[in-house]
């Protein structure tokens, strides 16, 4: 296995793991998930949240524990920059639990981007999904 799919393959083992994914939804019947990490300067996690699907478009909403993927993060982060880069500042990471697919996405300089408000959270919802089945 490539080194890019063995890292992420650890981060989205720390997201399945944690005690806190899905905790107030332990019987939901999830196919996909997105998660959003944000990091700051040093490269830790400043804040994360995510959504889990499932067949029927139904969603729940998720945070992890910083702690159970910090790690895997900030090597894959590592990996991915080079001397001069300053690396991402958010990561937006998706996976199918049937398929196996997992992708990533990052950004660099935005704060803003895939920010979940009042007024977009619905749009969000729905952006985020990964439709990695498909």
């Amino acid at each position: 296995m490539e080194l890019n799919l063995e890292l992420l393959a650890s981060i989205v083992r720390g997201v399945v793991k944690d005690e806190d994914f899905l905790e107030n939804k332990p019987n939901f019947n999830w196919e996909e998930f997105s998660a959003v990490f944000s990091l700051d300067e040093d490269g830790d996690i400043s804040s994360n949240f995510g959504y889990a699907y499932d067949l029927n478009s139904d969603y729940c909403a998720f945070s992890v524990d910083p702690d159970s993927v910090e790690t895997s993060i900030r090597t894959y982060r590592d990996w991915l920059s080079g001397e001069a880069d300053k690396g991402f500042i958010k990561m937006l990471l998706q996976f199918n639990r049937d398929s196996g697919q997992v992708q990533a996405d990052f950004e660099y300089d935005d704060e803003m981007r895939w920010k979940v408000t009042p007024n977009n959270i619905d749009d969000m919802i729905e952006e985020l999904r990964p439709n990695l089945g498909e």
